[in-house]
């Protein structure tokens, strides 16, 4: 998954990975219930620590976007 960072950017690169997150899920018609990449591999493939993908998407957790399930990662919540 290959997310759109500008570190040029006045927005933070948390908050970039956030918006880029919330797209993907809206725009690429993810079913409730599908599992994202793993941290360590969004984080590789976009030159990204992995603390900052694991805090966006702690924030997508608390925005209702994402879950988390013991195990599994972070699991898509987003209803069509």
């Amino acid at each position: 998954m290959e997310l759109r960072i500008d570190r040029q950017a006045l927005v933070p690169v948390v908050q970039q990975i956030v918006d880029a997150l919330a797209d993907w899920l809206r725009c690429d018609e993810v079913s409730p219930g599908t599992r994202l990449p793993s941290v360590r591999q969004i984080a590789r493939i976009n030159l990204l620590s992995q603390s900052s993908v694991v805090e966006a998407c702690e924030r997508l957790v608390a925005q209702g976007v994402l879950a988390t399930r013991n195990g599994a990662g972070f699991l898509s919540r987003l209803r069509r």
